[in-house]
């Protein structure tokens, strides 16, 4: 079976796994997850966030700041991506 999971943003980690076992997750499901399971942070808000605060920050906290926003965005990007593919791949 398929499953797909839309954004939980720091939903945590154990319900998600209780969750899975009362549907019957097993070994030969597919779980799709179109968004944010788990902020690194457990904040869903700190990447939404940190872009307009950067302007309360020095010039090298800025480059770090937009260094790991662009890291964030990448994998969020790739996981899309990923997730696109494998759904052209099941038409």
């Amino acid at each position: 079976m398929t499953y797909v999971i839309s954004d939980l943003h720091g939903y945590p980690i154990e319900k998600l796994k209780t969750l899975l076992e009362k549907a019957g997750f097993c070994d030969d499901d597919e779980l799709f997850i179109l968004g944010d399971v788990i902020e690194r942070n457990g904040d869903g808000g700190e990447a939404m966030n940190a872009y307009p605060d950067l302007v309360n920050h020095t010039p090298e906290e800025q480059a770090v700041i937009r260094k790991n926003l662009l890291a964030y965005c990448r994998l969020d990007t790739l996981a899309m991506v990923k997730v696109l593919e494998k759904l052209y791949d099941m038409c």
